[in-house]
């Protein structure tokens, strides 16, 4: 089976993901087991009620797909940073429902 080699920078590690998939290397990914919320918590993320701190992060995007959002967010006249928090939250309230 192969294995995920080690990388010597973050780029090379960026360039090796962008051209495999994790689905590649069965035998290195490692199970998780699902997670669950309180009830209050559920609900005040389901509700829209959960207010905190934004907290900044750093993601790599492929500039193509930058470019598409912020297109698609000035269709909507909204920031692209705007867009994409809304879209994570959406997703998450998804998955929150799912589980």
């Amino acid at each position: 089976m192969k294995e995920i080699p080690e990388f010597k920078n973050e780029e090379e590690e960026s360039e090796f993901w962008d051209a495999h998939s994790f689905l590649d290397f069965p035998n290195e990914v490692e199970e998780i087991e699902p997670f669950s919320l309180s009830p209050d918590l559920r609900e005040e993320i389901l509700s829209g009620r959960r207010r905190r701190k934004m907290r900044r992060i750093s993601l790599r995007l492929d500039p193509y797909h930058i470019e598409l959002i912020k297109r698609i967010a000035k269709q909507k006249s909204v920031s692209h940073q705007t867009l994409m928090r809304m879209w994570l939250v959406e997703r998450l309230r998804e998955e929150i429902r799912s589980s």
